[in-house]
């Protein structure tokens, strides 16, 4: 019942790829790194600098500079003298919020905490106006899912579901969170219940079925959507990058929801999960550069040549529905073979497989060798999907030259014996991989 309140994982340490480019020049992101940019920077810089030093004078003009963005929610730096990570501009250790122009419609973001990298991710720059809510920023889903590319050293502490639950509860108290599901001691829920009827929130409360004696909260604010956000200006944001017909039902959904309560989803019978992806970004207080990168990664693949006249000014305003982030076979030949890769290459195949295994899969365990994987080279096609198939905001970055052996691998594997050539028309495995991935989600956000 809805009311009103009364009173692993291991890091792939490479190189930031070259990112492909649509029509339109929309790129989407698929390498990390802990020490970025170092050879883009070596290679701008001839003179001698500091190792640590990721902003070297003579660089500067080299590529898109940093910008930190400020924001209350960044989390404090550690009381004790803890060493600071590697990443650093100036010789200043990074903390908060970083970004940089890739293209005119996209941008890099990075989580950086006392110098560690937490996370990264890439963003569709919606326009300033879209974008000015104070509501939205990129921590409350960092801060709110405890993400990190590495273990430790985090913000989180040693218990990171009890730092999530605790900042999700006081990020709704103090203004910062639209909605959050946390669960909490029950003698703390009391507490936190008083503060929300001052606060004015609208909550719903369950025993927690996981966790003896904690409570499960679900709350929202009671304002509606259309008071909250700008709607007109969000839905001139998703009509500018996506699709014309996938951005109307975006659209949609934006102004059906103008006079909703976002408390409406703070309840255990309506679940979030089954809100429009636009909704389901504004509740969580996720930016819309984010939700729209979100959107741009569930269109559909069409397996479409791209026309001829697409180079032309007016067809290439607006994305075509080709998957831009699957990299093409442009080798003469066969197809990679498992056997045949070596080097950097072959640790990277082995960390991914080993990143993206599930127990779900089979009983024989994670791959321990590259003679393992060639043993059983059916875990790259399972392992690839479940990277698909995983919100490309939550996904961990791979490097340009894996994606681009483990789309050559599948389709090596995927071509039947009495082909010389792929058949035009039919999916490749990378491509039928993402297709099914996009399948399943759909079914799963229907249910």
């Amino acid at each position: 019942m809805v009311r009103q309140a009364s009173s692993p994982d291991e890091i792939f340490d490479v190189e930031l790829p070259t990112i492909p480019t649509t029509s339109r020049g929309l790129r989407l992101s698929v390498g990390t790194t802990t020490d970025l940019f170092v050879k883009r920077h070596a290679e701008a810089n001839t003179t001698t600098r500091h190792p640590d030093n990721l902003w070297p004078p003579s660089a500067k003009r080299a590529i898109n500079r940093w910008k930190h963005a400020d924001d209350s929610r960044t989390p404090a730096r550690p009381m004790t003298s803890a060493p600071t990570g590697p990443g650093r501009i100036n010789g200043t250790a990074m903390h908060g919020l970083y970004r940089r122009a890739v293209t005119k419609e996209t941008s890099e973001a990075t989580a950086y905490w006392h110098g560690h990298l937490l996370w990264q991710w890439q963003e569709v720059n919606p326009g300033t106006k879209a974008a000015s809510s104070e509501l939205l920023s990129a921590w409350n889903l960092i801060l709110a899912e405890g993400l990190s590319l590495q273990p430790e050293p985090t913000p989180y502490g040693t218990d990171r579901e009890s730092y999530t639950s605790t900042w999700k509860s006081q990020a709704l108290l103090a203004g910062s969170l639209p909605y959050a599901a946390f669960s909490l001691p029950a003698s703390d829920a009391l507490t936190w219940r008083v503060a929300a009827g001052q606060a004015g929130l609208v909550y719903d409360r369950e025993p927690d079925p996981q966790r003896l004696g904690y409570e499960r909260i679900i709350a929202g604010r009671a304002e509606t959507y259309g008071q909250l956000f700008d709607l007109d200006a969000i839905s001139s944001a998703y009509a500018e990058a996506l699709p014309d017909d996938i951005a109307q039902l975006h659209i949609a959904a934006l102004q059906e929801h103008r006079d909703i309560r976002v408390g409406t989803y703070a309840s255990a019978d309506l679940l979030l999960e089954h809100a429009p992806l636009p909704i389901q970004g504004l509740t969580l207080g996720h930016p819309v550069a984010m939700t729209l990168m979100q959107a741009w990664d569930a269109v559909a693949l069409i397996p479409v040549p791209t026309p001829r006249h697409a180079e032309s000014p007016v067809a290439a305003s607006k994305p075509t529905c080709r998957r831009p982030d699957i990299p093409v076979c442009e080798h003469e030949g066969r197809h990679a073979w498992i056997g045949e890769v070596d080097g950097a290459l072959s640790d990277e195949l082995l960390k991914f497989t080993q990143v993206y295994y599930s127990t779900d899969f089979l009983i024989q365990g994670k791959p321990s060798s590259l003679d393992d994987l060639l043993g059983r080279p059916y875990l790259i096609a399972v392992t690839y999907r479940r990277y698909v198939a995983t919100p490309i905001l939550l996904r961990r970055k791979i490097s340009a030259e894996l994606h681009q052996l483990i789309c050559c691998l599948l389709r090596g594997m995927d071509k039947r014996d009495d082909e010389d050539e792929q058949v035009p028309g039919r999916l490749q495995g990378p491509e039928r991989l993402h297709a099914e991935a996009r399948i399943n989600q759909a079914f799963l956000s229907s249910v």
